[in-house]
Parts: C-alpha cells; structure tokens; sequence
C-alpha cells in the first residue's frame, strides 16, 4: 500500500497537508486496523480530552500503514489507539500522543503506540448454572473498574456458556455477572499482571422462589394512536436491563420481575426517546404506564472550507434540540470505490434547532433554525474559517 495521489483527494485550500504513516508495537511490527486521532497541540500536557474535542483522522490496514489528509498547519497530537486502549468512556487518554508539526518531510511517519501481548491481560471462562451444571448462553458479563466504578467492558456469553476479554491493562477488576429473573448475579475481585490470562468458571445460582413485579406499558404518539415494534426498556436495579418490543397495540408488558423496575425508557430514531419512573408498589400488583413520544424530523448537515466551499470531512458536528447536544462525528476517507457523503444525517425535534462545528485548524462556526412540523428536511452548511495561527 502506498500513498493515495493527495491532488485528487485534497480537503480544504491551502494550507492543508497529509500525514502518510505506520502505526508500531512495542516490537516494531505494524498494529493492524489502529486508529488515529488529531487533538490539537493546546491540550499536551493533560492527562485526557474529552472524546468531541479530537478528530478521528486514519484508520489503518493490516500492516498500520494509514494515510490521513487534509490536516492544518502547525503544530498538533496524534494519538493512535487499537480497540479503545487509549479510549475511556467519553474521553481519549494523551499519556501516548505524539507532538508533530505539518507539514512534515517526506517519507513515512512512524507513530509508536508502546504495547504489546505481554503489555495486556486475558481473562476468558464460562457461565454455567449451579444447579445442573448447564451452559448459560446470552448472559451479559462485564469487567468493571472498582475505583471509577465504571463498565471497562461488557460482552454476551456465547451458546456454550463462554466469554472472553482482550487487551485488558493490568490492574484491579471485577468481573462480573449481571442478575436477570431467572439468575441472581455477582462478582469477584480480580488482580491482573501483564502478559496473563485468567480462565475463570462462573456459576450462577437460580434466584429463589418469591413474589414477582408486573409492568404494563402503552406508547403512543403525539395524537393518541399506537407505536409499534418500539423497545422498551425495563430498568431494574442489580439486573440486566429486560427490553420488550410493543405490539399491534404498542403495548410491552414486563413479568416475573423480582424487583420493581425503577424506570421504563423508549428509543427510537423516528422518535424522541421518552422515559418515566416506576411508581412503588406491591409485588403481584400490575402497575400500568403510558408514554407518550413526539416524532423527529430529519436533516441534513454539513461543514465547508469558507475560502474554498470544499467539505471538511474531519468536522465534529453537534446538533442542540429538545435540551440535549448530540454529536456526529467526522471521519476517515471511505473504503475504496464507495461513494463519500457530503452531508451528515441527524434527527431533531420540532422548534429550535442549533447546529455547531469545529474542525482541526479551523474556527468554531455555529446557526440556529426553526424547525416546524410537516416541512422538509431542512439543509444547514456551516462555513468554517480558518484559525490563525
């Protein structure tokens, strides 16, 4: 693989220059499919960014060789990651990106990403009931950081019951295995060393006899009439989430539930995502809710070069409505003979809409719109000028 003619492909004026490089190992050897970010050179010295403030710019082949164009003058962070190493939740860790200045000197970057196999821990194993000694299969499993008290990673058994997690860091865990209906959950502490793999056997008691919770919904839409086909989630406190599609007559009812849900959320994309809380109750007591969702719309967004008119397709967009922000992510060139969007597609809610993007080397650009019922999908180009240096 070589580097793409960057005449046909440029992105942006003047001023706008490529990065042909390798993404290395600890031994050298080239990290197949890694990603690269460009963070801008402001935020060296922190321990992280926050996920919306970089820009994913390559994705590698299977020898890390990536090409990323259309990058500003001046100095700036590459940070290069495999499968979220460098990746936490909505924040990028810097403690691996590397200073460069574009435009660099001819010749074939090399981005070292200091990893290993011996660099990350294994943990695989199988879930089985402890009754009959069964495979468990399509149980959520996760391994959870105890200090941040958040979800590090999360996979579904297999049919036989197995699992398997990769490229873990050492250090202290718990994995864990949620509570459903049927199962009462649990985890253990575990402590990891580098280069190890832990193989781990989880049995799982069935949850005794008792009284059960029953939780009927309706979801309508905005005239009354039924949704249908929609996922409704049932949140239960220390179990896995139960999601119920709704019927013919948008209703999802939840049973044999041990505790009482505290919430019921609905998402959809041709909706707004509703939810509302449990009320308490007695077991064995049906408690019946309604949700009531409003219909998005759809449009269609875009960032631009202001000198030029050409697309910026490493402009992070974000679409404020109904009193959340929503982002849309620019990205990487398209795989090879596939058509490139020059738009972005979002679904917002009825009134006031403002849309902000922000792209590497360019100042911040922003409109505010109204958006009515009925009318068609509106287009918002936003011209992005270009930061001084």
């Amino acid at each position: 693989m070589g580097p793409p003619d960057q005449r046909e492909v440029s992105d942006g004026s003047s001023g706008r220059h490529s990065i042909w490089g390798r993404v290395v190992d600890a031994n050298g050897k080239g990290v197949p499919r890694a990603e690269v970010y460009w963070v801008a050179a402001r935020h060296a010295g922190k321990e992280s960014v926050e996920l919306f403030e970089t820009h994913w710019v390559a994705l590698a082949d299977a020898e890390g060789r990536f090409w990323a164009p259309g990058l500003p003058s001046g100095r700036c962070l590459l940070v290069p990651d495999f499968q979220r190493i460098a990746v936490a939740g909505d924040k990028v860790r810097l403690d691996h990106a590397m200073p460069v200045t574009l435009p660099l000197p001819e010749g074939e970057l090399v981005v070292p990403l200091p990893y290993s196999g011996a660099s990350f821990v294994v943990i695989r194993g199988r879930v089985y009931d402890e009754a009959d000694r069964s495979p468990i299969a399509g149980h959520l499993m996760a391994v959870l950081d105890p200090e941040k008290r958040a979800v590090v990673r999360q996979m579904v058994t297999g049919p036989d019951g197995s699992f398997a997690f990769g490229l873990l860091r050492p250090g202290k865990y718990v994995l864990g295995a949620l509570g459903t209906s049927r199962y009462l959950g649990g985890g253990n502490p575990v402590e990891l060393t580098g280069g190890q793999t832990v193989n781990a056997q989880v049995g799982l008691h069935r949850r005794p006899a008792g009284p059960r919770h029953i939780v009927r919904v309706r979801v309508e839409d905005e005239l009354g009439l039924p949704v249908t086909g929609v996922p409704v989630q049932f949140s239960v406190p220390d179990i896995e989430t139960l999601v119920v599609p709704t019927d013919e007559e948008g209703r999802a009812e939840a049973t044999d539930l041990p505790e009482r849900p505290t919430a019921v959320m609905v998402g959809v994309i041709e909706f707004s995502p509703r939810g509302t809380v449990v009320p308490p109750g007695d077991p064995g007591v049906p408690v019946e809710l309604t949700i009531s969702l409003q219909r998005t719309l759809r449009m269609r967004v875009a960032a631009r070069d202001a000198e030029s008119g050409k697309l910026l397709r490493h402009a992070n967009i974000c679409v404020s409505h109904g009193g959340g922000d929503y982002w849309s992510w620019g990205g990487v060139l398209p795989a090879p003979g596939a058509p490139e969007k020059d738009h972005s597609d979002v679904v917002v809610l009825p009134g006031r809409v403002t849309v902000r993007a922000e792209s590497p080397g360019y100042e911040g650009a922003r409109q505010e719109v109204e958006v009515t019922s009925g009318m068609d999908a509106p287009s918002v180009t936003l011209d992005l000028v270009h930061r001084e240096a």
